[in-house]
């Protein structure tokens, strides 16, 4: 049974040239989980905005949006917010109280259930979620995965018949992110609650997906069983759908880069599928010759027994630690959720004066942050900017920082992240994606000597990401110092040299990142965990198994 109907949806932002969304029409059925993805500004978040009237962004629209055969924008507001829940990217945009408990009846309260109904719904959920021990917890302790989990439950307490999530899982660890998804799968199979889901993070999502509708330049491309999809990537010719390849899932790409006769119905998924498939081939060992080891060059900062806490009776964040970074260091901080990684990038800015130790920059005390010296992307990259409009913050920052060949290193930047479009447009209407490659070109206007970056991959689609990567390469060669706080386990592996994990705020032994990541079980990537004691030359990502594996398969 059709749930959600779009007909000829169309939509223009104000003073925008071009349609952000180009006649929509699709539909989507009870009970059905649909991935919705695509490149950074295809409308990903744009369309999901518009399934929910309340939070419809502004501007020209044309064309008919239907829920159970009804126009939404003829369905009351408190039957809306019933009907069509909605979880946002950054979980602290949706909390409104201080308290979880309130914040659960926050919603209920609202549309005017009275208080034996609310009592009735409250503990029916939270013995289902297991959320019991800390519902009279500040909602300000909890991890990002926590409040994540309280957004999707509060959604759930008003029996929504579909749930939208943008983004969701963009900032939780990677432990969070998959125990959301499980979540996610559960409520859809169990509940048969409808989802519409819109992420960049999809290795663990195809697999649970029935659909998936995968948009550039304003439409859908590709409306299909995930397996058909990510095959026509792989495929397909067309201009329209070039360097696409990006969006397949690691394991995926490794079957179709390595079987000598790849099947769309057989693209394994997930692990099990991925080691099943492994099984078909003979792999032998290339002979490769090992690289030069790379000789450890002068420290350019420095922390020496750093503690830090938020508040004078508060428990330390950070313990007695001690980090060291060299010139030409691309070093990569994995961890869980509210291990102190943040807190550290803020330490070693200068954001934050640790109570305990120091910080030595060139074997000087730290004392202030200067932009030129150091750069510092936070996690939310709202809280960047000073100015509305991109142009404008560019515009700023040369003023300030009196940059030489101003408007040359402006265009070189927009060019590379592809901004030109919107940098007109004011920061709040820009999706995720634009965001934070806003405040990447920035940053790097200043040309700073060590770049600290929050999350540097949130909300950037995996062909971005990788001109990111090779953008952070080129200047990590150039003697530039990286580090960066990530929860993207793919990407520190690939381009990191030197990786360490946070824990209970102090810092496990940094070590080279392959050896780190092929060691790890948990903190990861899926190609290691199919290829690790298989028999096989264990590898921890495709380009190393092009680099190590000679694959035959018998017949």
């Amino acid at each position: 049974m059709v749930l959600l109907q779009v007909e000829n949806l169309t939509f223009n932002y104000p003073n925008e040239p071009e349609p952000v969304l180009k006649d929509l029409s699709f539909t989507v059925n009870s009970g059905e989980f649909v991935l919705l993805t695509g490149p950074t500004g295809c409308g990903k978040s744009t369309l999901l905005r518009h399934l929910k009237p309340v939070i419809q962004p502004i501007g020209d629209k044309t064309g008919s949006i239907y829920v159970d055969n009804k126009p939404i924008d003829r369905y009351p507001k408190k039957e809306m917010a019933q009907a069509v829940g909605f979880v946002f990217q950054d979980p602290d945009n949706q909390i409104v109280m201080d308290h979880v408990e309130q914040e659960l009846v926050f919603g209920l309260e609202n549309i005017g259930l009275n208080r034996s109904e609310i009592k009735k719904r409250l503990a029916e959920l939270v013995h289902y979620f297991g959320i019991g021990a800390w519902m009279d917890d500040p909602i300000d302790e909890l991890t990002g995965g926590q409040k994540q989990l309280l957004n999707i439950a509060s959604v759930l307490l008003l029996n929504p018949k579909i749930i939208l999530l943008d983004e969701p899982t963009s900032q939780l660890d990677p432990i969070s992110t998959k125990g959301f998804f499980d979540l996610l799968h559960h409520l859809n199979q169990e509940l048969g609650i409808t989802i519409i889901l819109v992420e960049h993070r999809l290795e663990h999502v195809y697999d649970l997906c029935d659909r998936m509708m995968f948009m550039n330049h304003g439409q859908i491309v590709y409306n299909d069983t995930p397996k058909e999809v990510l095959y026509h990537l792989w495929e397909s010719k067309d201009e329209n759908v070039k360097d696409m390849k990006h969006w397949l899932p690691n394991i995926a790409e490794l079957y179709l880069t390595f079987d000598p006769q790849p099947e769309r119905d057989l693209i394994p998924l997930n692990v099990n599928e991925g080691r099943a498939w492994l099984k078909s081939l003979h792999i032998h060992e290339k002979e490769v010759r090992k690289d030069q080891e790379v000789g450890i060059k002068d420290t350019i900062l420095q922390a020496k027994n750093i503690s830090f806490k938020y508040h004078r009776k508060g428990k330390k964040i950070i313990e007695h630690l001690d980090l060291s970074i060299y010139q030409e260091d691309f070093l990569a901080i994995v961890g869980s959720n509210g291990s102190g990684k943040s807190t550290l990038l803020k330490v070693l800015s200068g954001i934050l004066k640790p109570q305990e130790g120091s910080i030595y920059y060139k074997h000087q005390k730290l004392k202030k942050t200067d932009r030129r010296v150091l750069g510092y992307c936070p996690q939310n990259p709202k809280y960047y900017f000073l100015q509305d409009t991109l142009k404008k913050e560019m515009n700023d920052l040369v003023q300030r920082y009196e940059i030489p060949s101003a408007k040359e290193k402006i265009d070189e930047w927009l060019h590379h992240f592809s901004l030109h479009m919107v940098q007109d447009r004011h920061i709040y209407d820009l999706s995720g994606g634009e965001i934070q490659k806003a405040v990447l070109a920035c940053l790097l206007l200043t040309d700073p000597d060590i770049i600290l970056i929050d999350e540097p991959t949130k909300g950037l689609d995996p062909f971005v990401k990788e001109r990111f990567a090779e953008c952070l390469s080129e200047i990590n060669k150039k003697g530039k110092a990286i580090v960066l706080v990530t929860h993207d386990i793919e990407f520190a592996s690939k381009y990191a040299k030197r990786s360490g994990m946070m824990f209970r705020g102090e810092m496990s032994e940094v070590e080279k990142a392959t050896d780190f990541f092929k060691q790890n079980h948990f903190y990861t990537t899926a190609i290691n965990r199919i290829t690790r004691q298989r028999g096989i030359p264990h590898v921890l990502n495709l380009e190393e198994a092009k680099l190590k594996w000679h694959v035959q398969k018998p017949y």
